[in-house]
């Protein structure tokens, strides 16, 4: 995992800023599908890996968070980090972690799906949101 976040920042030019270790990565974020973690509140995120199998080699991953609308009064999830190998991309893989972390709103019988996004300036990222609310 450690070195999938190095190459999703060193693909926006910012490999220089990266903090997370293997250490804190697995002491923070909750590999999505192993039970054996239980639902331990000191890792918020939670981290689908995407492989290409049969290889098993893993091309991407999406960082996602529970979150709440009130505008709604239902839960929804934040998409934090979608990355894709470079080599890996144009084969689907972006599509097939956007429609998992679609599935878990759809989980938790939630309204709403919030995407961060940003554009990579050197030093500055400008955060811009996109919401996706899902049909009643």
């Amino acid at each position: 995992m450690t070195q999938l976040v190095r190459d999703l920042a060193e693909s926006v030019g910012l490999l220089d800023q990266v903090k997370a270790t293997s250490s804190t990565l697995a002491s923070t974020l909750w590999l999505d599908g192993d039970e054996k973690q239980g639902n331990d509140t000191s890792r918020p995120a939670r981290c689908l890996l995407l492989s290409d199998w049969p290889g098993g080699n893993v091309v991407g991953f999406a960082v996602y968070y529970y979150t709440y609308s009130t505008w709604l009064a239902k839960p929804g999830v934040f998409l934090e980090d979608l990355f894709v190998r470079p080599h890996e991309r144009g084969k689907g893989y972006g599509k097939k972690l956007l429609a998992e972390v679609a599935k878990r709103v759809e989980d938790i019988g939630g309204g709403v799906a919030f995407i961060g996004t940003c554009e990579y300036k050197p030093f500055v990222a400008l955060s811009v949101g996109i919401y996706i609310y899902l049909p009643e």
